[in-house]
């Protein structure tokens, strides 16, 4: 299923990259992972897993399209698709990766797109099962008891494929026997060669199987008995190779001549044994031999179980009729060729066989030899197949793709219904040949076509081309044909296949745009604003109008005012299915336009006009759909057609600039919140004014109550509660001062390093803050300071700013938390401040039981202006702790749950301070 798909997309161009965004959601697929920078695009790659990756050429950062193309390619098994200019896939062909897994033209349409990403994946599937099968071959050829062979038919001169067993055997490498050096026919002994060669050859006459012995010589010198058990392979009627096996035989001299028949049975056994397929003998219907794969197609667990049971007890009910006809008696000595029934197994299990059977003569008994193969997976993945096949239809016929495909080796070029459509073929009769393909090509075409696929062939790479075809009707179509090729172990290209896309309609807009700008020269004979403001887009109206970056109307006014859309550039469907609608006539550019900006579009539009206006602009909204709304910049040009004011010809340009208002939005918010910054500095001078002022008075109070407790102690029969209040006011006044001490080192802006600083003690005067508070609202309030922590040398004003927005950060979270739970609730905030295990850094760290964040809050919270207190908070807090980090070279990390609380973790390193090694650290 499309949506299970996961693709990523590299692309610095963000038009490119919300074409893909909607494209991609338009024909089902999931939501993409989406970066402009190529080294980001590496990360994503480790942690997102991608199926597939769309990528372009230029990218932000220091990797371009290339050099992360190749790190894919040699780190990971990922297809790529690249999105490419047209003057860029010269710089592909120059590096060598044109032919990746496919690459789209820039703009492309939304078919273009799914074909491509269909294809690629279908392609690196192919591949992988290609793969995979391979190294499972090798690993077979590797472990199997006898020397697996492929020849062709020149009397063992040249194989195409020989088990590494082959040095067992025979004592030479394997090397020799694939570069000629050594041939088997060559150690073959003289006396068996005769015999050997014509056995060989008359079963390849007669299209059927063969087994010889004979002898060869080994490297030693001496003589080896081998069993050649092989098979000619054809292919309409031509015979391709000749596969098999080679066997050493236990008696080290065999001749075919002496042989006996116990050495037969043996010998027979042996070589059905490590047959893969099941073979079972039956004498009048009882089992009286089989091997040891029938064991496992009858669900028993050795083949034993099955010697004297009855044949019929595992064939299906629906077959047993078929079965006694055919197969069971042994009077019936015609073959019978594979043909597909049903077994019971000795579980109840049923499953799909193919089977064969011909009468043999087994302990000097007439019986019947059956070969039975387990088609049970064969017949799912062929169902599985069609309904594929009839998913691809669908696709083909959705998209108006068409697939083909030429075996090289047979010539057998063949067409999807889809692309028979497209050559005009459906219901004709076509040849099938690459030829029949080249005569439907127009002679201009050909050669350039022939000249592709030549170096296709010749390089095995991929390609990518665009011609025209002639139609049966005798018409012409344009195409563009893109093919994959597929190569045998030895690097030919045997298959090609690909995708053939319709361009017709897309050339025919070509046409029409070129004759829409010869109009418009024509048009503007008189005046040239419009052509000058035509140009002044792009060095031409085909690349503005193939590009997609600008929209053209044109619209004509004739003498009774209606007006009517004459021309609509194709990118309108950029604009969703309302931009679909106008390209089609069945609306106009005004129903586009959102209803609260449509009356003032149109009373400027018609103000303009009465005012003799050529030229004006103007900025509205539009619908694309449902609920997505972009800005538009409407330039119009007014031309009248030769001295009638009536008739009137309107060139619209539209351009997007959602991009560019969405950054002035965020820009009015960003500088509302340096307002809001600059009245929060001015209320910290305010503050640090406002401290120095009640310094004088307070000292006032201070030396009153003073001198009150001095004369209070020399007179006798004072109150004592006076005496109590006294010492209150005395310890109340001092506490302010410390207060209004500790804000104006706070609100100073020049820091001066102190030498080593103790970090209790910038932390203590900062918690001068918030202890008060925290006893009124019942927030507890835990502190813990290793003794083991060094001084550091760091600027204390700059640590305690540290402090102030944790404690404060902290104090909301518990507040906010205390509004929303019972009223058992109680807030808890835990400072700590103790070295790490490795001695290297120290910690602190706040902590709080308080609302917690979500993933991305926490990710963003750092990020200036970003906040969750709405008016309460301006967002700098943390992105200005961030910075004091940095200054002292530490690492600041956030753990957060939401609805479980907080913990702000700094870590600061100790750089060549001494942290005492005595004893373990202790909280004090």
């Amino acid at each position: 299923m499309t949506e299970n798909i996961k693709i990523l997309v590299i692309e610095n161009d963000d038009f490119v990259i919300n074409d893909i965004r909607q494209m991609l959601k338009s024909c089902g697929f999931a939501p993409p992972r989406i970066t402009q920078s190529g080294e980001e695009g590496l990360r994503f790659i480790e942690s997102f897993d991608p199926d597939l990756v769309i990528m372009g050429l230029v990218l932000q950062g220091s990797l371009d399209g290339i050099e992360v193309y190749e790190h894919i390619n040699s780190e990971y098994n990922i297809p790529v698709i690249f999105l490419t200019e047209r003057d860029e896939i010269d710089i592909l062909k120059y590096v060598g990766i044109s032919e990746s897994y496919g690459y789209l033209f820039k703009p492309f349409v939304e078919r273009e797109l799914y074909a491509n990403i269909r294809m690629a994946l279908t392609v690196h599937q192919t591949e992988k099962k290609l793969q995979d099968s391979e190294e499972k071959f090798k690993l077979l050829t590797q472990s199997f008891p006898a020397t697996i062979y492929l020849r062709k038919n020149d009397e063992y001169q040249s194989p195409l494929f020989l088990g590494n067993s082959i040095e067992e055997l025979t004592g030479y490498k394997h090397e020799e026997f694939m570069n000629g050096a050594v041939t088997i026919t060559e150690l073959i002994h003289p006396d068996d060669l005769p015999e050997t060669l014509g056995t060989i050859g008359d079963a390849i006459e007669a299209q059927s199987s063969f087994q010889v012995t004979y002898r060869i010589r080994n490297r030693a010198g001496g003589w080896q008995g081998i069993q050649d058990v092989g098979n000619p392979v054809y292919h309409d009627g031509s015979l391709l190779f000749v596969e098999g096996f080679l066997k050493k035989l236990e008696t080290s001299v065999v001749t075919s001549s002496e042989t006996t028949a116990g050495t037969e049975r043996n010998g027979f056994e042996d070589l059905i044994d490590i047959c893969t397929d099941a073979v079972v003998v039956h004498h009048n219907g009882k089992i009286v031999f089989v091997n040891r794969p029938a064991a496992k197609i009858f669900g028993v667990r050795t083949k034993d179980d099955l010697v004297g049971k009855k044949i019929l007890d595992f064939i299906h009910p629906e077959f047993q009729k078929v079965f006694k006809e055919q197969v069971y008696y042994e009077q019936n000595e015609a073959e019978l060729k594979f043909h597909r029934e049903k077994f019971v197994q000795k579980d109840g299990g049923i499953i799909d066989v193919e089977l064969a059977g011909c009468p043999i003569i087994f302990d000097n008994a007439p019986s019947i030899q059956l070969i039975i193969r387990d088609i049970t997976d064969r017949i799912r993945q062929e169902s599985g197949q069609k309904l594929e096949k009839d998913r691809y239809s669908l696709v083909q016929k959705a998209t108006q793709v068409g697939f083909w495909e030429w075996d090289v080796q047979l010539d057998k070029f063949q067409l999807s219904p889809q692309a028979e459509t497209m050559f005009g073929l459906r219901g004709e009769k076509f040849s099938g040949t690459f030829q029949g393909y080249i005569e439907t090509i127009p002679e201009d075409d050909r050669q350039k076509v022939k000249d592709k696929i030549s170096s296709c062939l010749e390089l095995g790479k991929n390609y990518r081309i665009e011609h025209r075809i002639n139609t049966k009707a005798g018409g012409s179509r344009y195409v563009s044909v893109q093919g994959n090729t597929v190569r045998d172990w030895q690097g030919r290209v045997v298959r090609i296949y690909g995708i053939i896309l319709d361009i017709s309609h897309h050339k025919h807009l070509e046409e029409k745009v070129q004759q829409y700008r010869a109009r418009l020269e024509a048009l503007t004979s008189r005046d040239h604003k419009v052509i000058d403001k035509f140009k002044s887009l792009s060095e031409s109206g085909h690349e503005v109008l193939e590009q997609g970056s600008v929209i053209l109307l044109i619209t004509e006014a004739a003498e009774e005012e209606s007006l009517k859309t004459t021309y609509v550039s194709p990118n309108i469907v950029q604009l969703g299915p309302k931009g679909s609608s106008l390209l089609a006539g069945e609306i106009e550019l005004l129903d586009l336009i959102h209803p609260e900006d449509r009356e003032n579009a149109a009373r400027t539009t018609a103000e303009n006009i009465t005012a003799g206006l050529e030229y004006w602009e103007q900025e509205y909204r539009i619908i694309t759909g449902e609920k997505d709304i972009r800005w538009v910049t409407e330039s119009t040009h007014l031309q009248h057609n030769g001295d009638d004011q009536q008739n009137r010809t309107f060139f619209t340009f539209l351009s997007d600039i959602t991009p560019m208002k969405k950054i002035q939005h965020e820009l009015q918010e960003k500088q509302n919140q340096l307002i809001h910054s600059g009245r929060l500095a001015s209320l910290g001078e305010l503050a640090a004014g406002v401290a120095h002022e009640l310094n004088q008075p307070l000292a006032i109070i201070q030396s009153q109550a003073q001198l009150l407790q001095i004369m209070s102690n020399k007179k006798e029969g004072l109150d004592p509660e006076l005496k109590e209040d006294l010492e209150v006011i005395i310890e109340e006044v001092d506490r302010a001062s410390e207060i209004i001490e500790n804000m104006r080192d706070f609100s100073r802006v020049e820091y001066k390093m102190n030498g080593s600083v103790d970090l209790v003690e910038p932390i203590e005067k900062s918690l001068m803050f918030f202890k008060k508070q925290f006893l009124n609202h019942n927030i507890q309030l835990d502190t813990s300071y290793d003794k083991n922590v060094p001084k550091l040398q760091i600027n204390p004003q700059r640590f305690e700013q540290i402090i102030i927005n944790f404690m404060t950060n902290a104090r909301y979270a518990v507040e906010k938390k205390s509004e929303l739970e019972a009223a058992d609730y109680r807030g808890k905030i835990a400072l700590k401040l103790f070295p790490s295990t490795d001695r290297k850094n120290v910690i602190l760290e706040v902590q709080d039981n308080g609302i917690g964040m979500d993933d991305e809050t926490r990710k963003n919270c750092i990020e200036p202006f970003y906040t969750t207190k709405n008016s309460e908070g301006t967002g700098l807090g943390l992105s200005i702790v961030s910075g004091i980090v940095d200054e002292f070279k530490g690492e600041l990390e956030i753990d957060s749950e939401a609805g479980k609380g907080t913990t702000m973790r700094v870590l600061i390193p100790c750089d060549n301070s001494e942290i005492p090694q005595n004893g373990s650290p202790e909280p004090v």
